[in-house]
C-alpha cells in the first residue's frame, strides 16, 4: 500500500513539474507520463554544478520520441538546461550524459549499454530485463495502467552515477 502511495505521490510530483498549456484538469498521455517520469529520473541524480548543460540521447523511434524531446527540450534540472539529441543505434552518443533506450524492435540494448560502458552516462530503458542487461533503470509499465521503475544501484556505482536515496526509495526493486 505504501509503494502505491509513493508512486501516486512521484507521479503528482512529475506532472506538476512539466508546464502544462491549460490549469483546468486534463487528462495525460502514458508518453506525458512518461516523460515527467523521467525528468524526475534525472532530477534525482547528482550532477556536476559546473555542467552547461545535461544531454539527453534518445535512441529508437516510436511515438514517445517526440513527446519526450518537446516535454524537456525547454526543462532545466538545477539551473542546467536539457539537451535533447536522436540518435540511431549506430551513432556516436558517448557524450550525453543520459541514454534513454525506447522499446522498439528495431534497437538492441545490449549494443548500446556496451557503447556506453564507462562512461558515467545514465541509462534508461523500458525493456524486459534492462537493468540485468547493464541499464540502471528500467521503466516498466504494469497491466492496470500504473508505471514502475526498477534501479540497478551496483551498475549505477560502477558508473560513478550517485542516485538520490529519494529515488531509491520509491523503486520496486534495487539490484
Amino acid at each position: 500500500m505504501r509503494l502505491k502511495i509513493k508512486i501516486v505521490l512521484v507521479l503528482v510530483f512529475s506532472l506538476l513539474m512539466l508546464k502544462t498549456q491549460n490549469c483546468v484538469a486534463q487528462k495525460f498521455s502514458k508518453q506525458e507520463i512518461k516523460s515527467a517520469y523521467i525528468y524526475n529520473f534525472i532530477t534525482f541524480v547528482v550532477w556536476s554544478p559546473e555542467k552547461k548543460s545535461i544531454t539527453i540521447g534518445i535512441i529508437g523511434e516510436n511515438k514517445f520520441t517526440k513527446v519526450l524531446a518537446s516535454k524537456l527540450s525547454t526543462q532545466k534540472v538545477k539551473n542546467i538546461p536539457l539537451t535533447i539529441i536522436e540518435f540511431t543505434e549506430d551513432q556516436d552518443y558517448s557524450n550525453c550524459d543520459v541514454i534513454y533506450t525506447t522499446n522498439d524492435l528495431q534497437t538492441n540494448p545490449e549494443i548500446v549499454l556496451e557503447k556506453i560502458k564507462g562512461k558515467s552516462i545514465l541509462s534508461i530503458g523500458e525493456m524486459d530485463d534492462f537493468c540485468l542487461k547493464g541499464g540502471i533503470i528500467n521503466f516498466i509499465e504494469g497491466n492496470n495502467g500504473n508505471y514502475f521503475f526498477e534501479i540497478n544501484q551496483s551498475r549505477a556505482i560502477e558508473e560513478k552515477i550517485q542516485i538520490s536515496s529519494k529515488l531509491l526509495k520509491l523503486a520496486i526493486q534495487i539490484k
